[in-house]
């Protein structure tokens, strides 16, 4: 596994796990310090989320998320 990027919020989280999911792309989500306990208590972390990938997805996984951040990524209607 590699280490794809640490993310800020759990709402960022949700969003670009759901877009790598859609790839068939499978992530690894480990919340860094105590992240984890505090998301179970509070709804969001200080500490940051590392998203890892499978190093044969990993340029997939960057370009992905590179315009989903950007806006460049297609919107679906719901």
């Amino acid at each position: 596994m590699k280490k794809l990027v640490t993310l800020d919020s759990l709402i960022e989280l949700e969003m670009f796990k759901e877009v790598l999911d859609d790839q068939e792309i499978p992530v690894v989500v480990k919340h860094q310090e105590s992240g984890d306990f505090m998301t179970q208590y509070t709804g969001t972390t200080i500490y940051g989320i590392d998203l890892f990938v499978e190093e044969s997805d990993y340029e997939k996984a960057s370009n992905l998320y590179n315009a989903f951040f950007s806006g460049a990524y297609p919107k679906t209607d719901a």
